[in-house]
């Protein structure tokens, strides 16, 4: 997974060469059937859980069968191709989060297809600050040899607010952190809401679809994201918080989760 390189190092005028260490990307098939190739390029760990990240707004009942053989992956699924292309395409955000309309019925024909259709993630769950800080500490304080890994950490809350099982994925890519965390969450649980998802990375606006599609509740980050951000969090009901080191915790949305 790693690839070690010479490279040149200039430290206060002086001209050294070091031995550095990179993650190495793969090129990853998935294979849908016979009909569908799409190609990943990113590290080589959690690959079902990708797949199953990348799909998961498709019912799992479709999805029959993952094999993972080496850079490949091979998909079984109980769709025809035009079904399973216009269902994916259907359940991808065309856009912007401005063409969010709320429905639960995916499948309703009369809808316009170039929306997706999720509610308005009304979770009234609570976190308890000092909880939160602590979970913000163990995952932000990680070796800064690694620092350039995007690293994507989901936690279920249990009935009163406490913090159960914890899964946790990464990749040279924000996104398929992202689809990978979803992944291996998707197998603990099928409904993510009352979940928190933590990234070391700056939230941009196609992660956020991805996390709201996902029902996904909490967001926590380190680096501040753009007001568009701010603004789809805000009107899908997300609460996002932005860690600062320094002991302080900055609730940008929906902050009576946060207590």
């Amino acid at each position: 997974m790693l690839k070690h390189i010479t490279i040149k190092s200039i430290k206060k005028g002086i001209v050294n060469e070091i031995i550095e260490s990179f993650y190495n990307d793969t090129n990853i098939k998935v294979y849908i059937n016979d009909y569908l190739e799409i190609m990943f390029i990113c590290l080589d760990n959690d690959l079902e859980p990708l797949v199953r990240g990348y799909l998961s707004n498709i019912k799992k009942d479709f999805i029959q069968n993952i094999v993972v053989e080496k850079n490949s992956i091979f998909v079984q699924v109980s769709l025809k191709k035009d079904e399973f292309l216009n269902l994916l395409k259907d359940r991808e955000v065309i856009q912007t989060c401005e063409s969010i309309t709320l429905t639960d019925n995916l499948m309703d024909n009369k809808r316009n297809k170039d929306k997706v259709i999720i509610p308005f993630n009304n979770s009234r769950r609570n976190i308890h600050i000092n909880d939160l800080l602590e979970s913000c500490r163990d995952f932000y304080n990680f070796d800064c040899s690694d620092s350039y890994l995007c690293r994507s950490k989901i936690v279920f809350l249990g009935n009163n607010g406490e913090f159960l099982n914890i899964v946790e994925s990464y990749d040279i890519n924000p996104k398929n952190a992202v689809y990978k965390a979803i992944g291996l969450a998707k197998t603990k649980r099928d409904e993510l809401l009352d979940s928190i998802i933590f990234i070391n990375f700056r939230l941009d606006v196609e992660i956020l679809k991805k996390i709201i599609l996902s029902k996904i509740t909490f967001i926590v980050f380190i680096e501040k994201p753009s007001f568009a951000v701010l603004r789809f969090a805000q009107k899908f009901g997300l609460t996002l918080s932005q860690y600062i080191p320094t002991e302080e915790m900055r609730i940008l949305t929906h902050s009576t989760r946060i207590n």
